[in-house]
């Protein structure tokens, strides 16, 4: 509420309010398979990599044994579940984005909210 408040009274009083940046207009641009010109990079990385992955995994699947435990209809397909996960953070990187996971407390609000896929 007092964020409808302030922004309704800075629009129309045309305050000039500092901001952190612009928001995008559009979609941002695939930006392209990266170039090494040797392994040392991937050398590097590969660790780091497969722990944030394992601890990405770890996450997901403890948000959904917490989401099967509020519900009694389905129980997820852990498989489907990590797959799935692993394909998007494959695909939003192209993007520029960050990898992402399951979150106990976003499923838990969602799973009280009435949300069942």
């Amino acid at each position: 509420m007092g964020l409808v408040l302030a922004t309704g009274i800075a629009a129309g009083f045309h305050l000039n309010v500092p901001t952190i940046g612009a928001i995008p207009q559009s979609l941002p641009l695939p930006q392209g398979i990266p170039h090494w010109n040797d392994f040392s990079v991937i050398r590097e990385l590969i660790n780091p990599a497969l722990a944030l992955a394992a601890l990405g995994s770890i996450e997901s699947l403890l948000s959904a044994v917490v989401a099967d435990g509020m519900t009694v209809s389905e129980k997820h397909n852990s498989d489907r579940e990590l797959i799935g996960q692993g394909l998007a953070n494959i695909i939003v990187s192209f993007f520029g984005s960050i990898p992402a996971t399951g979150a106990i407390a976003r499923t838990a609000v969602n799973v009280r909210s009435g949300g069942k896929t």
